[in-house]
This record gives structure tokens, C-alpha cells and sequence, in this order.
């Protein structure tokens, strides 16, 4: 697996994450 699966990977996390916060903030 090279270097650029690793980025990908860590992109799709930070997405999840601002998707979770939006969640939140929508919820309110």
C-alpha cells in the first residue's frame, strides 16, 4: 500500500468528522 492510501484514508476521517459536526450544529 503506498503513502497516497494513508492520505486518502485520513481525508475520508476528516470528512466524517465535519459531517459529525454539522450533524451537531443541525440537531440544535
Amino acid at each position: 500500500i503506498g503513502p497516497g492510501a494513508g492520505r486518502v484514508e485520513t481525508g475520508y476521517a476528516l470528512l466524517e468528522d465535519l459531517l459529525g459536526i454539522l450533524k451537531v450544529q443541525t440537531g440544535k
